[in-house]
């Protein structure tokens, strides 16, 4: 069983499964070079900010994708015991490393996508939500921006929160109380642990599926884009004149 499992984790070191994540690590510097063109109409930028949070979060995945440890609890164990009963059943090992292949990659499932596949595509595409959108905050502190819009398409399961929010341009301040309300136990369904006046602009509505990031993003705006009704409730706070 071990030297079986042995095989199956070395396709890690496979050639094509590491140029399919060097590949997909590049989607990190075309997302910050849009980053960067969109922000410097706002002033200037230190793109070594961003290009030090580019390193690090794509070391950061790059380590969880080529480690087959990454993947212990949802597809080394469960895979093990599928070969574990078709070897105690005596079937023959290419039998046993086949069956062990067809859960890897869903074969045999309903939906055709195997716990590998699925666990590497929602941690690289949280990962790379996470990205933009500290990035953006990163670059948003520099500039000093006060306007955000909460941007988005809504799904069956977007929730109240985020609905009341989605479509509407929002005053910096109004954004960090979110997160201020949050840390002091005022929370939302869905909320992720944590969420504070920082955080509360990376996690905003939080979790979606198995992934503690919200598919709603923040993106910076001039105040020339914020509508009237949304400027006129800033002005009723007091953070506009």
């Amino acid at each position: 069983l071990t030297e079986i499992l042995s095989i199956l984790q070395s396709e890690f070191n496979d050639d094509d499964y590491l140029r399919a994540v060097t590949e997909y690590l590049r989607t990190y510097d075309r997302l910050d070079a849009s980053l960067v063109e969109y922000m410097s109409q706002f002033g200037r930028l230190d793109v070594d900010v961003i290009g030090a949070l580019r390193r690090q979060n794509k070391l950061i995945l790059a380590q969880y994708l080529t480690n087959p440890q990454s993947f212990a609890r949802t597809v080394w164990l469960p895979l093990g015991a599928t070969i574990a009963a078709a070897i105690s059943s005596e079937q023959p090992i290419v039998d046993a490393i086949n069956a062990g292949k067809g859960l890897l990659t869903g074969a045999d499932t309903e939906t055709g996508i195997g716990p590998l596949i699925r666990d590497a595509a929602d941690v690289s595409e949280e990962s790379l939500r996470t990205h933009d959108k500290r990035t953006t905050k990163a670059a948003a502190d520099q500039t000093e921006i006060e306007f955000y819009l909460f941007q988005g398409s809504d799904i069956d399961s977007t929730r109240e929160w985020c609905d009341v929010r989605s479509g509407h341009a929002w005053h910096v301040e109004e954004i960090k109380e979110w997160g201020r309300q949050a840390a002091a136990g005022n929370g939302w369904d869905g909320m992720v642990e944590g969420t504070d006046e920082e955080t509360i602009f990376v996690y905003l509505g939080g979790w979606y599926g198995r992934q503690k990031g919200c598919r709603h993003i923040l993106v910076p705006i001039a105040r020339v884009d914020v509508p009237a009704s949304d400027l006129a409730r800033m002005r009723a706070k007091g953070l506009v004149e």
